[in-house]
């Protein structure tokens, strides 16, 4: 994704926060502030030319206020869904929130494992998108270590491995997501 990349970090976690902290400068750019000011946060942004903000979320959401709030102001939703119940049972919600507000989605499988739940794991996601109205992104991200080695140094995987396996993955998602956004 070429341009200028803010990332607004709303998990209580923090893991998109810390890992921006110890990024060096020049890469994404850390976008704070508390929830009801995202709003004038998205404004600044785009004043400042950056081409993408990234809002990371928690996975789960009792706060049906904040996770509102947030999906008013993106462009485009990406639900990034694990290859567990878990996560799969969550998607609903979230989507009804992203339908009431007539905003484009798609489900991203991540942390993709080789196994016989795979396949069967693509065909659910990709069914459920379109009974409820979004899109299945067809590149699944798989669980490489590529990705494990690239958060200990502050990086991601194409940064370190320009031509492996994780950042083709990475490449063919942006795509999908650019295809989706025109």
């Amino acid at each position: 994704m070429p341009g200028t990349v803010a990332v607004y970090d709303s998990d209580p976690q923090g893991s998109s926060a810390k890992w921006l902290e110890r990024r060096e400068a020049g890469k994404p750019v850390r976008a704070t502030g508390p929830i009801h000011k995202l709003p004038a946060l998205v404004k600044a942004c785009e004043k400042q030319n950056c081409d993408w903000l990234i809002i990371d979320t928690p996975p789960w959401h009792d706060d049906k206020v904040n996770i509102r709030s947030i999906i008013s102001v993106a462009d485009f939703v990406i639900l990034p869904t694990k290859m567990s119940r878990y996560d799969i049972e969550i998607l609903p919600k979230t989507v009804k929130i992203a339908n009431s507000l007539k905003k484009p989605w798609m489900i991203v499988l991540t942390m993709g494992q080789r196994s016989n739940l795979l396949e069967q794991t693509k065909q659910n996601l990709s069914e459920t998108a379109d009974l409820l109205g979004g899109s299945f992104c067809s590149t699944v991200l798989m669980n490489r270590v590529a990705h494990s080695v690239a958060s200990y140094h502050n990086s991601t995987a194409s940064e370190m491995e320009a031509g492996g396996l994780a950042a083709f993955e990475i490449r063919k998602i942006a795509e999908e997501v650019r295809a989706a956004l025109r």
